[in-house]
C-alpha cells in the first residue's frame, strides 16, 4: 500500500494522532507479512477498509467470519455478512506423533467447504509450508439419525495462511473441498443404504480426516512411517444455506443437436452450480475438449451486465453418464451477494438464460 493510499485514507477520516499511530502499526504489519496465497484479492481495497473499521469500532473486529477465512478470500467488512452465517466455529483437534491438529472454523454450502486448520508441533520442529505435504483430504457428513453420509465425487486443494515467523512449530492452513453434487449416500448399515439429496438432511455432525507427510522425517521412526501421518476428528456441525436458487428453471440447450435440459441453478456467495439433464458422454467431451473447457463456456452476469469472475483452478465439472447428467460446480473468484444476480443472465455454449427466478433457498 503506497503511502499516498495511506495519508488519503487520513485525511476523510481525520483521526487523533494516537488513532493515526495504531492504524499505521496494523497496516504495516499487514504489509509485512507474507502473501503466497492464490485467492489474495482487493489488498488496498481491505486495508483501506480495516483502518476505517478500526477508527468506527474502537480498533477492534468484531466478525462472526474468522479473519484469515475473509483476507483469504478477498473480502472487505462489507462482504462479511454475506458469509457470516454460515462459518461455524470449530473446537476439534487430534494428535499425531507430536503434532496437533486443530479445527478452528468451518464455511460451507451444500457444494464448497472450506476449513481453517492450525498444526503445532514441538518447540524444536519447524513447519512451514514447504515441509509439509497434504495428501488425502475427505469429510463426512452425519446426520440426526447417526448415519454417516458420503460423497462419490470431490476434489482438495490446501493453501498456506500468511504467518508472522514461518520458521516456528506452528503452521495455519486453509483446505477447501469441492464436490460437484448434492447427492450424499446415507450408510445405514448392510442393506439399508440409500441415496438423497444433501439438502433433505439434518445434518448434527461433520468427520474431517487428513493424511500429510513431513519432509524430513521425525527423529527415531522408520523412514515411512516418519514421513506420513493422519488425523482424524469430529465435532457439531450445521449447515446455513447462504445460497440463492432457481427452483424449476424453465430452460433447454442444444448441444450436438440435442435438447439439454438445465435442471437446478445454486448460487452462493462462494460457489455457482449447475445441472444439467439429458447428456451423453459425446456431448460432455465436445464441450470439455474445447478450449477452456466447459467453464470457458459459462458466463454470470449480475442485473448489472456486470461479469462474476470464476476461479478456475478450483472449480469441478462432473458427469454421470450411466443417468445422462452432468453437474458443473464453479468457485467464485470473489465474494458474491447472490441478491445482485437476480436479474441478472448465465450464458452456457453460447445460449443466455435468466436469472429472474433467483430467490433465497427454503
Amino acid at each position: 500500500m503506497e503511502d499516498r493510499d495511506i495519508y488519503r485514507v487520513f485525511e476523510q477520516i481525520k483521526p487523533t494522532h494516537a488513532q493515526e499511530e495504531a492504524i499505521l502499526d496494523r497496516l504495516c504489519s499487514e504489509e509485512r507479512t507474507r502473501r503466497p496465497m492464490k485467492r489474495m484479492r482487493k489488498t488496498i481495497a481491505v486495508l483501506v477498509a480495516a483502518a476505517l473499521l478500526l477508527m468506527t469500532c474502537a480498533f477492534t473486529i468484531v466478525t462472526g467470519l474468522d479473519q484469515r477465512l475473509l483476507d483469504f478470500l478477498g473480502g472487505t467488512p462489507e462482504e462479511e455478512p454475506l458469509l457470516s452465517r454460515a462459518a461455524v466455529p470449530v473446537e476439534a483437534s487430534a494428535t499425531e506423533q507430536g503434532i496437533t491438529m486443530e479445527i478452528k472454523q468451518v464455511l460451507a454450502d451444500p457444494y464448497s467447504v472450506l476449513f481453517l486448520l492450525e498444526f503445532t508441533a514441538p518447540e524444536h520442529v519447524a513447519l512451514d509450508q514447504d515441509s509439509c505435504t497434504f495428501g488425502t483430504t475427505y469429510y463426512n457428513l452425519i446426520n440426526d439419525a447417526g448415519e454417516s453420509l458420503t460423497r462419490t465425487s470431490y476434489s482438495y486443494h490446501w493453501y498456506p495462511v500468511d504467518q508472522e515467523n514461518p520458521t516456528d512449530n506452528r503452521l495455519e492452513m486453509i483446505c477447501l473441498v469441492t464436490s460437484s453434487e448434492n447427492t450424499v449416500v446415507a450408510n445405514a448399515g448392510e442393506e439399508h443404504d440409500y441415496e438423497s439429496l444433501l439438502t433433505e438432511q439434518n445434518i448434527t455432525e461433520m468427520f474431517f480426516s487428513v493424511r500429510a507427510a513431513l519432509s524430513e522425517p521425525r527423529q527415531g521412526a522408520a523412514e515411512d512411517d516418519a514421513r506420513w501421518m493422519t488425523w482424524q476428528c469430529s465435532f457439531p456441525f450445521s449447515f446455513q444455506d447462504t445460497g440463492w436458487q432457481v427452483s424449476v428453471p424453465a430452460a433447454s440447450l442444444t448441444l450436438g443437436g440435442n435438447e439439454v435440459h438445465v435442471t437446478g441453478i445454486y448460487l452462493s456467495p462462494l460457489t455457482l452450480n449447475l445441472q444439467l439433464q439429458g447428456i451423453d458422454r459425446d456431448m460432455y467431451d465436445a464441450v470439455q475438449h474445447t478450449s477452456g473447457g466447459w467453464l470457458d463456456q459459462i458466463v454470470l452476469r449480475d442485473r448489472e451486465g456486470t461479469v462474476v469472475p470464476f476461479d478456475q483452478a478450483d472449480s469441478f465439472p462432473g458427469a454421470d453418464f450411466l443417468r445422462g447428467t452432468a453437474t458443473l460446480t464453479i468457485c467464485l473468484a470473489d465474494i458474491q451477494d447472490p441478491a445482485a444476480c437476480q436479474g441478472g443472465t448465465l450464458t452456457i455454449c453460447g445460449q443466455t438464460i435468466s436469472l429472474g427466478e433467483l430467490a433465497p433457498v427454503g
